[in-house]
């Protein structure tokens, strides 16, 4: 990805270890996937992924600054991230699905829901992107929460972080 043409003041080290780790992920399961992170300031959402706009994830820091701000607490089981590292890791999850198709696997596999945050409730889309979003990041706690979600993801993709290997 070529970050050149980007341009953050205060956000720019979230920015970049969203982009890392999204690189490292792509790069440890072998994937030929292309993205790209925008910075939408006019969005009125934290971020975008729509899968017709061939990859390209869409953020708007001006959101998420306010919601370290503003934001009324949601998390059921872990704590709300509103940073623009856990909001790019999150669109991402939903690139990666509508890539691998998981959603259709996960809703088959996994009847019931599991509400992570007020965000998981909205539609079981958005509860796999949770899901995936925890996986990615931290997935020894989504070991603790619930580990045959765990080991359903841990069968399509390897997470890039160090937990990971557990």
């Amino acid at each position: 990805m070529d970050i050149t043409k980007v341009k953050i003041i205060s956000l720019e080290k979230d920015f970049i270890r969203a982009i890392r780790l999204i690189d490292k992920l792509i790069e440890i399961n072998g994937y030929t996937l292309k993205y790209s992170l925008n910075l939408d300031y006019g969005s009125k959402n934290y971020g975008d992924f729509d899968p017709l706009k061939a990859n390209k994830i869409y953020l708007n820091p001006s959101l998420v600054h306010e919601a370290k701000r503003y934001e009324d607490p949601h998390a059921l089981y872990f704590t709300s991230d509103f940073s623009i590292y856990a909001v790019a890791i999150h669109e991402f999850s939903h690139l990666l699905d509508a890539k691998l198709n998981i959603g259709e696997k996960y809703e088959k596999a996994f009847p019931n829901r599991l509400y992570l945050n007020k965000n998981s409730r909205m539609d079981r889309r958005e509860e796999l992107a949770e899901v995936m979003g925890l996986y990615i990041l931290n997935p020894y706690l989504l070991k603790m929460i619930d580990k045959s979600r765990y080991i359903f993801l841990k069968r399509i993709f390897r997470s890039p972080t160090r937990c990971g290997k557990i």
